[in-house]
């Protein structure tokens, strides 16, 4: 499929710059009457030799007029079209190396194996990003290879091509101030690994208090159940999230993740200890929990981490407002460390949707998805949590104000480069 590619675009190359095959011959004929290209012995897909074909820029060591012009806007390259027909070269891939350019980099050894599996290119990631070092050039090879699809070859053509039309230096420019302006907007997920690895070892009660004289136990032990049922799952996100092409996805966010989810399996024990001081039994399905499940299967990783947030914010309204309701004790001291570990999950989902949320399409995206996904967990909660609720006074009124609330406030810090979590606060006084 890719080598169709190759050859198409190939073709339709020579069609669009038939005026270039033209002109740059002759006027490279005219600055000093030597030859017209320029051939080197390159390293193609696993080291095989082949001659790369360009259009030559220098005479006797120097650059010349043309050549100057031709480096400055790339199409000097443009004579590789040649290399595409023959099968040496791709579209797009990593830069063809000369054999003494491997030894200095010292890319001949077994950890760089991987960069000659495919066929060099025209263009890439790493010729894109040139000028830069040796090193961020092999990560750039490595980010192709790990994330090279049709559509990542298309922004790589497209963008070569505004190089050619304005020239590779403030296109470059352009390139090195988004990628800045993006790393500014990536979270640091160190610090969410440091505080979920902080909080992982934190005790369990070893006894727990019984709850089961109270008039609302069983209809309480049924609804935290099924909340137990919903903290029990998660681990397919991980993996989901190391197979992630997403920009912004690293192994430390991986790490984080995993870690979250280690965090709400904890949610879980502590849940089960809560059903078990309540005399009631642990359920092993829902239909809650089986929509739930079908869902997750047939969701992106993005469309995932927005159910997971509107998960968290079920569970702030949800445990805060039990809390409220029960009597001092170790029921109500657990459901309050939940909350909190909520709002913590909380602003760790809201940091990666603000990652992937940088320009208006993409926020509006968010906040339609967003609002559907809220709507339709209300709904749920309502239908599925209306005896516990009813059996300790809570109205579904208040429910859905605090709810509402919470969630108009979250997909606004989603929204905001500069979040401000005071809400929850906010919602900690009203609480207190």
């Amino acid at each position: 499929m890719k080598r169709l590619i190759d050859v198409s675009f190939a073709i339709l190359g020579f069609m669009v710059f038939s005026p270039l095959w033209v002109l740059i011959p002759l006027l490279i004929k005219w600055d000093d009457g030597g030859a017209v290209f320029f051939l080197q012995r390159r390293l193609g897909r696993y080291k095989r030799p082949f001659f790369i074909y360009k259009f030559r820029t220098m005479r006797e060591g120097r650059v010349t007029r043309i050549g100057r012009w031709l480096r400055r806007t790339g199409l000097d390259e443009l004579a590789q079209f040649i290399n595409i027909i023959k099968g040496d070269m791709s579209l797009v891939g990593p830069r063809a190396l000369t054999f003494d350019d491997v030894v200095r980099l010292g890319w001949d050894s077994r950890y760089y194996i991987r960069r000659w599996h495919i066929k060099p290119g025209i263009t890439g990631l790493g010729q894109l990003y040139a000028g830069r070092s040796a090193h961020h050039s092999w990560l750039f090879d490595q980010t192709y290879l790990k994330q090279r699809s049709t559509l990542l070859d298309i922004r790589i053509v497209v963008l070569s091509f505004m190089m050619n039309l304005f020239g590779k230096a403030p296109v470059r420019a352009w390139l090195y101030r988004r990628s800045t302006v993006h790393h500014r907007r990536c979270e640091n997920w160190q610090c969410w690994v440091t505080l979920f690895a902080a909080r992982k070892n934190r005790p369990l009660p070893q006894e727990t208090e019984d709850y089961t004289l109270y008039p609302w136990a069983s209809a309480l032990a049924l609804s935290l159940s099924i909340f137990q049922l919903g903290e029990s799952g998660g681990g397919t996100i991980v993996q989901q999230a190391r197979k992630s092409r997403i920009d912004g996805i690293d192994p430390v966010y991986c790490r984080a993740m995993a870690l979250f989810v280690e965090e709400e399996h904890r949610h879980a024990d502590i849940l089960a200890l809560c059903v078990q001081s309540l005399g009631g039994r642990l359920i092993g399905n829902n239909w809650t929990a089986r929509l739930f499940v079908l869902g997750r299967r047939l969701m992106g990783m993005r469309l995932k981490v927005v159910v997971l947030l509107a998960a968290e914010v079920v569970g702030i309204c949800y445990y805060k407002l039990l809390a409220l309701h029960l009597p001092q004790g170790q029921l109500r001291s657990l459901l309050e460390e939940l909350a909190l570990d909520e709002e913590t999950h909380l602003q760790f989902h809201s940091a990666f949707l603000r990652m992937c949320t940088p320009g208006f399409i993409h926020r509006l995206a968010f906040k339609v998805t967003w609002r559907l996904v809220t709507f339709c967990a209300a709904m749920v909660v309502s239908l599925d949590h209306r005896h516990g609720l009813r059996a300790l006074d809570i109205s579904l009124v208040q429910v859905w104000r605090r709810w509402m609330y919470l969630a108009r406030e979250t997909e606004v810090q989603v929204i905001r480069r500069q979040p401000d979590y005071n809400f929850l606060r906010k919602v900690n006084l009203e609480y207190t």
